[in-house]
Formats: C-alpha cells, sequence, structure tokens
C-alpha cells in the first residue's frame, strides 16, 4: 500500500474520530438541546474543518504536484473568509444579506489567490475570470441550502464529494493535499451525517449549509486551475441536477417560490418514500456520479461524460420523485414524460393567458 492511501486513511480516520470527538464532548455537556435545534450545530464541524485545513497546508506544503501552486496565502484567506461568513451568518442584521457576504469573500479570494488565473474560454479579459469564479462560487454554495429538506442529505452529498476529490488524487488527476483535505472533510462530513440522519440528534441551518457549499466550492473552482474541473463538477451533479429539476417543476405550476419543495427528493419524501429507501437511492446516484467523474479524468475530451451524467442525474431524478410507479418499460416511461410535458406546457399556457 502507497505512502498516500496510508496518509488519506490517516487523514479519513483522523477526520472521522476527531469530529466525533468533538460532537460527544458538546453532547456530553449538554450544549446541544434534546430537541436537536442547538443554534450552533455545525460549528464542531467547521472549527475542526478550517484547523484541519490550516494544519495539512502547512505540513504538506511542498506542493511539488501541483500545476498552478498555491500561494502561501490562498489558505489562509480560505480560513478568515469562510469564518466571516459563517459569523455574519449568526447576526440578525447581517443575515439577509448572506448571498452577497459570500459574493464579497468569494470575489476577494479569486482576486488575490491563483484561482484569478482560471479563463473560461479563449480571448477572456482577465479581469473577466475573478468576477466568474466568484459569482459560480457564490451561487454554488447558496445552492447547498436546498438540499436541506430532507435530515442528513447535505452531509452525505458532501462525504461524496469529498470522496470523489480523494479518489482523484489517488488516480493522480489532483494534487494529493487536495486530496488529504477532502479526506479529512469526508470523515468529519460522514460524522455529520450520523447525527444529522433521521431521527437528527442535530439541525442544520441554511446558514450552515451554504458555509459547508463555499469550503467544498474552493476545491471545485481550484480544480479547474488543475485541468480535473469537469471531474469535480461531475461530483456535484446531484445538486446541480436537482436545482434544474426543482426549477422546472417550479416553473410548469406556475411558481416562483418554495424551490426545494418542487425537488425530486422532496416529492419523494412528500409522498411516503420510506426515509432509509431514500437515503439508498440517493447513494446509488452518488456512487454512479462518483464513478462517471472519476472516468472523465481518462475522457478524450472535457464534455461527453459530464453531459451524459448530468443527463442520467436528471433521468435518476425523475425515477426518484416516481418511486411508487414501480418497473417501466422504457417506451412507457418516454411516453409518460412526454405527456407529462405536454400537459405542463398547456397549464403554462393557460397561465400566460389568464396574466
Amino acid at each position: 500500500m502507497s505512502t498516500n492511501i496510508i496518509n488519506m486513511l490517516i487523514c479519513f480516520i483522523g477526520g472521522f474520530i476527531g469530529c466525533m470527538i468533538v460532537y460527544g464532548l458538546c453532547f456530553w455537556k449538554g450544549l446541544y438541546a434534546p430537541d436537536s435545534k442547538s443554534k450552533y450545530s455545525f460549528l464542531p464541524f467547521l472549527l475542526s474543518a478550517l484547523c484541519c485545513l490550516g494544519g495539512l497546508s502547512l505540513y504538506f506544503n511542498s506542493f511539488y504536484d501541483f500545476i498552478v501552486p498555491p500561494e502561501a496565502k490562498t489558505f489562509a484567506y480560505l480560513i478568515i473568509g469562510t469564518a466571516v461568513i459563517y459569523a455574519a451568518a449568526q447576526l440578525k442584521g447581517l443575515k439577509r444579506f448572506e448571498f452577497f457576504t459570500i459574493l464579497l469573500v468569494a470575489m476577494l479570494i479569486s482576486s488575490f489567490t491563483p484561482l484569478r488565473q482560471i479563463s473560461y474560454f479563449e480571448a477572456m479579459p482577465m479581469w473577466a475570470g475573478p468576477i466568474i469564479t466568484a459569482a459560480a462560487w457564490a451561487v454554488f454554495a447558496f445552492c447547498w441550502r436546498y438540499l436541506n429538506a430532507l435530515t442528513g442529505l447535505v452531509a452525505l452529498c458532501a462525504f461524496s464529494f469529498c470522496l470523489g476529490i480523494a479518489s482523484l488524487g489517488w488516480l493522480n488527476g489532483l494534487p494529493m493535499l487536495f486530496a488529504y483535505i477532502a479526506a479529512a472533510w469526508g470523515g468529519m462530513a460522514l460524522t455529520v451525517f450520523l447525527y444529522n440522519k433521521e431521527p437528527a440528534r442535530i439541525k442544520l441551518s441554511s446558514s450552515d449549509c451554504s458555509v459547508l457549499g463555499f469550503l467544498l466550492g474552493f476545491l471545485l473552482f481550484y480544480a479547474f486551475l488543475e485541468k480535473s474541473g469537469p471531474c469535480v463538477l461531475t461530483f456535484s451533479f446531484f445538486l446541480i441536477g436537482e436545482m434544474i429539476f426543482g426549477t422546472l417543476n417550479m416553473l410548469f405550476n406556475g411558481k416562483i417560490s418554495g424551490l426545494n419543495t418542487y425537488m425530486a427528493y422532496y416529492e419523494a419524501q412528500k409522498t411516503g418514500m420510506p426515509i432509509n429507501l431514500e437515503y439508498r437511492q440517493i447513494s446509488r446516484i452518488l456512487v454512479l456520479l462518483l464513478i462517471m467523474g472519476c472516468f472523465e479524468l481518462y475522457a478524450p475530451n472535457d464534455y461527453s461524460v459530464p453531459v451524459f451524467a448530468l443527463v442520467l442525474t436528471l433521468w435518476y431524478l425523475y425515477r426518484l420523485q416516481n418511486w411508487q410507479i414501480g418497473n417501466q418499460t422504457f417506451r412507457e416511461i418516454n411516453r409518460e414524460v412526454i405527456s407529462e410535458i405536454k400537459t405542463n406546457i398547456k397549464q403554462i399556457s393557460k397561465n400566460s393567458a389568464k396574466d
């Protein structure tokens, strides 16, 4: 067994046990109320994650396997920025400006770290890169809150995302420092899942989910500098797919609010799908995306595998929403999908005519 794999296992186990101990001490000291509504349920994870980020970046600081080596201040900026976002979210006066706080911090980090070198298309002006990165990073972070209507789902998706990045490190697709960080965060996310899954002992707020998304977003966008952006983007397709699925569902119903209530996982939960079965079905999607993200590392281009993975994710989300239908042939399901689309288009036309 190679040294890198051993180090990843140590980081994962250390992150899991360390975070578990911190949460255990919090419960032992009675810091969390029995109703699982403590305001600071996410704080043990956040402190553990930031300490781990700082410690690993200082210990593995040779950066020999980076295409674009991070500057010494990069991880310090990330730690400070994440702390600022979390602290601002705890203040009632600033909570309403949470998205703009995330956007501002993302803009600063994107402008003063190697992330400013990301180029999304040819002949792109140098000033445009940090703006696009910051905007996409803020949206990515903010969207994680929409998975929070099912307890444990945010932590489960974060665990899968981190496991994918660690796998890319093992396959030499990303620097090992990121693999170690992701492995440690994956162990911590697993701890949060065990405490947050039904029956939940802790509760994550919308702000907590956005802070988690902000941390994961850094790994996502730095992966573009390391030429593995499409791979890591594929790992996040459950989130992106749910956002697309929920938005289309919401528009078909003529609504402009309550986005999470139109997502596939919420529809399945609302129609009585057993929560353990829902965890299993979502885990299958996440495993599939993890495998396809790793395949993308060897794909001839940056588009074929991610496009197929996104289409497949939307298909699985449709099956998740309609879990009670049972087994159907491919032709029967296609016929039903086309029929629903026609019905929704007619409904939109009627709503437009009334307006």
